[in-house]
Parts: structure tokens; sequence; C-alpha cells
């Protein structure tokens, strides 16, 4: 019997853990957030280097995003979002110290199209979390903008597009 609600890769470069519930510390032994047989959420990446960069994506000042993306791949339909944690110091270096985390959801894996979904992260001790809602097939991928810079758009700012 499998009835695994929290995961995160064995590969040393693994930076993404991922739970159905918002419960990072407990194990999976007697956890029973996923209530319907047979209901899986996979994610794998294209094993690019996890390390920053400002292309393919919008082309706004101080935006910057990981070349690494996750797919996922849903099975069944009771899977619908789940929460991504990353410790701190797993965030690739080279950010700067006025830095506002994102998770980006596409559904094609060109983050230079819009429309894409931006989901901010929050620091919680030592590390950075956030509700993401997916569906088979998404990617994602870390971004961050420098606060600063976010600041001067106001309630305007966005990852993606801008109708008004």
């Amino acid at each position: 019997e499998l009835n695994q609600s929290i995961s995160k890769s064995q590969n040393p470069d693994a930076i993404f853990q991922v739970s159905i519930s918002n419960d990072f510390q407990s194990t999976n032994v007697g956890r029973n957030d996923i209530t319907t047989d047979l209901n899986f959420a996979m994610f794998a990446n294209n094993d690019a280097p996890l390390t920053w960069q400002t292309t393919e994506l919008c082309a706004c000042k101080d935006h910057y995003r990981v070349t690494r993306e996750w797919q996922t791949q849903i099975t069944g339909a009771s899977i619908t979002e789940v929460y991504v944690s990353i410790h701190k110091d797993d965030i690739p270096i080279g950010f700067t110290s006025d830095a506002e985390f994102f998770i980006l959801v596409d559904k094609d894996g060109d983050f230079t199209k819009s429309p894409y979904q931006h989901y901010k992260m929050s620091l919680n001790g030592d590390f950075y979390n956030v509700q993401v809602p997916i569906v088979d097939g998404d990617y994602l991928t870390i971004a961050y903008v420098k606060k600063t810079n976010r600041l001067r758009h106001g309630k305007r700012f966005l990852f993606g597009k801008l109708d008004k």
C-alpha cells in the first residue's frame, strides 16, 4: 500500500519538497491526505542548471527565473493543488537581498508568453512555502523580482499579462 502525501526527490540537487497539505513536518506514516485510490502527482525536471536567467520571461526590469523547469503528471482527479516548500539554503545563489520569490506555472513551458500564473512564496522559518493549483502537464519554475522594482509598479505588478 502506498499512501505518500509529502515527498522530495533523493537526487543531490533536489530543492522542491511537495505536499498535499501545508504540513511539511509530519512523516507520511498515518497521513490520509489523499483519500481516493490511484491518484498521483509526479514531478520531473529538465535537469537544467539551478542558475538565474532573465531570458524566457517577461521583458521586465529586475525579473529572474531559474533555468530548471519541473513538469507535472497528474493521475486521477483528486489532486488539484500542492504545497511547495524550498529551504532557504536551497534557493540558488545570486539573488539580491531584496528579492521576493515566486513559483511560476505555465501550460507549455514557454514563460515568455502569457498567460502564466505566479504564486508568491512566504518565508516561514527556514522555508519558502506556497500553495499552487496544478493540472496534468503544467510546468513550474522558481522566479524572483527585486522588491524595490515591484514597489515602483504598485498594485499593477504582474509576472504575466496585464490588461489594465
